[in-house]
């Protein structure tokens, strides 16, 4: 929905503004700047709904929601971070694919299929999403289920590895496959 609206998604914009700085179109300063940026943004708007939804109003935390959210969020905590980072590089490779298939198609339905699709792998695979894990883990923490230092344990490697899954394997790839075309 974010990115069909025009909105801006951190990990969406890890690969497209990678690809404008790799094509030289945008300095790096100003992609690391832009990309960090928009995922504190992101990260406060889905905290905000994490607090909301879930703390204030209570639906993370009633009989099997709550008790989902803290099996999720303990399966996003207990890994090493190395394995957190890695996950997090196919969930932005992913992600940057849905944005590719988004922006080329043509017409509606070819949008949304284009996206839903990579988007609902890495969801099914369990990788990890920065922004999603910025609802998630603070609707554990908001339910007593996990500390502030578990959350860092992932988000910290979730946004390295989906800096990296979006700028480095998807941007690079797609920046390379248009210089070979030129």
């Amino acid at each position: 929905m974010i990115v069909f609206t025009g909105q801006e998604l951190a990990t969406g914009n890890m690969f497209v503004l990678g690809y404008g700085a790799l094509n030289r179109n945008l300095g790096w300063l100003r992609y690391f700047f832009e990309v960090i940026l928009i995922t504190l943004l992101n990260g406060l708007g889905a905290i905000l709904l994490a607090y909301i939804f879930g703390h204030y109003l209570g639906l993370t935390k009633v009989d099997v929601y709550g008790k989902q959210v803290a099996t999720m969020a303990m399966s996003k905590v207990t890994p090493s971070m190395p394995m957190i980072f890695f996950s997090a590089i196919g969930a932005n490779w992913l992600v940057a694919m849905g944005v590719y298939l988004g922006m080329v198609a043509k017409d509606t339905i070819g949008k949304i299929v284009g996206m839903w699709f990579p988007v609902m792998i890495f969801v099914l695979i369990g990788f990890n999403h920065v922004i999603a894990n910025f609802f998630l883990l603070p609707a554990a923490y908001f339910n007593g289920t996990i500390t502030l230092v578990q959350m860092l344990h992932n988000l910290v490697p979730a946004f390295l590895g989906n800096t990296f899954g979006g700028l480095l394997l998807a941007a690079s790839l797609y920046f390379t496959k248009d210089k070979n075309n030129a």
